[in-house]
């Protein structure tokens, strides 16, 4: 296992075990949530070259699922205005999490870009 391929598996095991992400879901329901967490920090993290976002990807992940979580605990003392409020926070947490899947989906291709312009 290389030393990022480590990194990546620290941070989704420090995911899991963080009880509090979860805590107000049902079994089933956490686990899709941990799966889905999983994914989106492999997703992020696949370009070797942003490794050092590790920290950063892992927190936004947990930021949107403990959204999440919370959004379920408090659901029947939320009114529709704060529910929308909290939704659209959400939405901006997704948000940023897609810039740094972006960044790690364009790095390859803007290196490639400038090594054919290097070798020009």
């Amino acid at each position: 296992m290389t030393d990022n391929e480590k990194r990546i598996r620290s941070a989704i095991d420090q995911l899991y075990e963080h009880e509090g992400l979860t805590d107000a879901l049902v079994d089933s329901d956490a686990k899709m949530l941990l799966a889905w967490g999983e994914r989106q920090i492999k997703d992020s993290l696949r370009n070797p070259e942003i490794t050092a976002e590790i920290d950063e990807v892992t927190r936004q992940v947990g930021r949107v699922i403990r959204t999440i979580n919370r959004l379920i605990e408090n659901k029947s003392e939320l009114s529709e205005s704060q529910m929308i409020q909290r939704l659209l926070r959400l939405v901006v947490q997704s948000m940023q999490l897609a810039d740094q899947k972006a960044i790690a989906n364009i790095e390859p291709q803007l290196n490639r870009n400038r090594d054919t312009n290097d070798s020009d």
